[in-house]
């Protein structure tokens, strides 16, 4: 079951109904807008309660304030729409937020299959799938839950063919 380049993938999004198996993304790539956010709270807690550097504690409270929700919008929203789905022949990558909305790669296309994840995530087995086809374009699909699993499955895909 293949679909077509640019079809938008809504029902993947549910999982087993369109015959593909869908991976998500993680919750950890929320961690770095959490750890900004309250690097900055604290800096603005520290320079405006213990020093008399006022101009710079109202700065990080406006990096806070108006970048925060930025931070969390963005986090927010790749949450929502990374995507790599396994089918019978195929695979699909959505990454809405980079312009990728339901590519889908013949496993016949695909030369090297990748998982890479940072510090965060190691515990969670979450982190990137790099999908390296014979064209030599590389897709990178980042903070996807069981990342290694998927890996691992599109390895085993494209060494039967």
């Amino acid at each position: 079951m293949a679909l077509s380049f640019g079809e938008t993938l809504d029902g993947l999004d549910r999982g087993e109904e369109s015959g593909f198996e869908t991976f998500s993304a993680h919750w950890s790539l929320f961690v770095p807008s959490v750890l900004i956010v309250t690097a900055y709270l604290l800096l603005w807690f520290v320079l405006d309660d213990k020093t008399n550097n006022h101009g710079l504690a109202r700065l990080a409270l406006v990096v806070v304030l108006i970048g925060g929700p930025f931070l969390f919008l963005h986090a927010f929203l790749r949450y929502q729409t990374n995507r790599v789905a396994l089918g019978e022949d195929s695979c699909v990558i959505r990454r809405i937020l980079d312009g990728i909305d339901g590519i889908t790669i013949p496993y016949t296309d695909i030369e090297d299959v990748r998982f890479a994840h940072g510090f965060v995530a190691l515990p969670k087995d979450a982190g990137a799938v790099v999908i390296t086809l014979r064209s030599g374009l590389r897709y990178v699909v980042s903070d996807i839950r069981q990342g290694a699993q998927v890996c691992e499955r599109l390895r085993l895909e494209v060494a039967r063919r």
